[in-house]
């Protein structure tokens, strides 16, 4: 994909336009579900992907226009209130925030000011659309455990909970009150910014290395200068990358430069949360009541099943939905006498109700149908291979969750870190490797066979099982 589709940027790809719908924190309510539904299905290919940093994508639009967007969306709330911002909007949360009897506090709050900050900020305009967010309430899902180029994480303090500021997964020594921290955050990206233009700006140096490097940021003359700079770009400003050249403690020492608070540093205690995610029922603190998960397969969903969900939401639930980045939606606020029947009903539409579904992560591309480079169905080959695994595994204990990523080409962009195993596409039919990534061509010693779109669920199980009955024997 060569630019990153947001709700008013639209990507071309082979199946027509896309769109990429942000919800920051997961968050949608079942009105907007259907507003979505209605858009893929009046105007798309009736294809709805659920993607990792739990946003929605609509696929195979056409007769497209902004004025068409923004009449399906606007109305639902699902535009961004500056359509510049629209990309950067990455904020990955808790999907049980609020409700998660484990958690530290409510941090939906604090996503939506952070939100706010974001738009309501021109200097982060060149900022990656890559670039993501995650706020971490210290609950029992660890979201903070996923990779992030900033995060916000929760923990006790004497004075009450506050947030520390990790970056690329780093935690660092700054600390914010839930006021504040969307602030710290912003500091964060425009430090980032600011790096990345003095490393490459076509200015000259001196004056990208005057514009970081003023001690005081309202100073006019740097402040001008990093306007320009901010503006000028792009650069490679995604943290997770940035930190290859440029030491963590080289960021925060910079973001002294932008903040727009009094910073407050307090000595790194605890590491960062593990990540573990769940589906099926979870109870919630309220009395009575709990969430239910349902896993999405690949992250697949239509128009009809789409509408279904909002349709049980606003049945069992309170009419609202938090989207997981573990492609799985939760219903909150069900009562616990209806919860089986929800889960029975999701399961004959087709989710996943098994809690084994985080166990095994499968990451597929859009394959032949969205991708000019794409030659097989690997959405369908990866259902398959999820179904042949589950069904060989079964309730085997497994002492970590077994990774699996079907794609298309050597780019792999549905999940660009190492799997354990990886069924990378070549002339029609899969290679298969064992601890890779797509990127670069994979080491011959881990490739363990060819299969056609027929056989990769069966060899894929094979050494899924393989790796499980290695394990217990160690």
């Amino acid at each position: 994909m060569a630019k990153t589709p947001g709700c008013l940027y639209i990507a071309h790809m082979k199946d027509g336009p896309m769109i990429r719908i942000r919800l920051p924190g997961g968050a949608v309510t079942a009105d907007q579900l259907r507003a979505v539904a209605a858009l893929a299905g009046d105007l798309g290919s009736g294809l709805i992907d659920l993607t990792n940093r739990a946003n929605l994508q609509v696929r195979g639009l056409h007769d497209i226009t902004f004025d068409v967007l923004k009449t399906h969306l606007g109305g639902a709330g699902l535009l961004p209130k500056a359509a510049w911002a629209d990309r950067i909007r990455n904020i990955v949360a808790d999907p049980l925030d609020g409700r998660d009897p484990d958690a530290l506090c409510d941090t939906r709050g604090l996503v939506e000011a952070l939100d706010a900050a974001i738009q309501a900020r021109p200097a982060l305009k060149s900022l990656s659309s890559e670039v993501g967010f995650v706020v971490d309430n210290g609950g029992a899902s660890g979201v903070a455990g996923l990779a992030h180029d900033i995060g916000l994480v929760a923990e006790r303090a004497a004075s009450g909970i506050r947030f520390r500021l990790t970056l690329a997964g780093t935690p660092t020594e700054l600390v914010a009150s839930e006021e504040t921290a969307p602030l710290l955050a912003i500091a964060a990206a425009r430090a980032a910014i600011a790096l990345a233009a003095e490393a490459q700006s076509p200015l000259p140096r001196g004056l990208a290395a005057y514009g970081v490097g003023a001690k005081t940021w309202k100073q006019p003359t740097a402040a001008a200068v990093r306007l320009a700079l901010a503006l000028g770009g792009p650069y490679e400003n995604r943290i997770r990358r940035l930190i290859k050249t440029v030491p963590v403690e080289t960021i925060v020492e910079r973001l002294e430069d932008f903040a727009e608070i009094p910073l407050e540093r307090a000595a790194v205690a605890d590491p960062l949360p593990v990540f573990d995610p769940s589906i099926g029922i979870v109870p919630e603190a309220r009395s009575g009541f709990v969430s239910c998960g349902l896993g999405v397969p690949v992250g697949r969903l239509d128009v009809a099943t789409t509408r279904h969900l909002a349709a049980l939401a606003d049945r069992h639930g309170d009419g609202t939905l938090r989207l997981a980045p573990w492609h799985a939606v939760f219903l909150p606020s069900v009562r616990t006498d209806a919860a089986e029947a929800l889960l029975a009903e999701a399961d004959r539409l087709g989710f996943v109700v098994d809690p084994a579904f985080v166990r095994i992560r499968l990451y597929a591309c859009s394959g032949v149908e969205g991708c000019r480079g794409g030659r097989l169905h690997t959405k369908e080959n990866g259902r398959a291979v999820f179904a042949a695994v589950a069904k060989t595994l079964g309730d085997a204990p497994l002492p970590e969750p077994l990774t699996i990523h079907v794609s298309g080409c050597i780019k792999g962009c549905a999940h660009r870190q190492q799997s354990d195993i990886l069924a990378l596409e070549r002339n029609a039919s899969y290679d298969v490797f064992e601890n890779a990534a797509p990127g670069t061509e994979p080491p011959p010693d881990r490739h363990r066979g060819s299969a056609s779109a027929e056989t990769l669920p069966d060899l894929v199980a094979d050494l899924a099982r393989a790796r499980f009955d290695r394990n217990a024997a160690e």
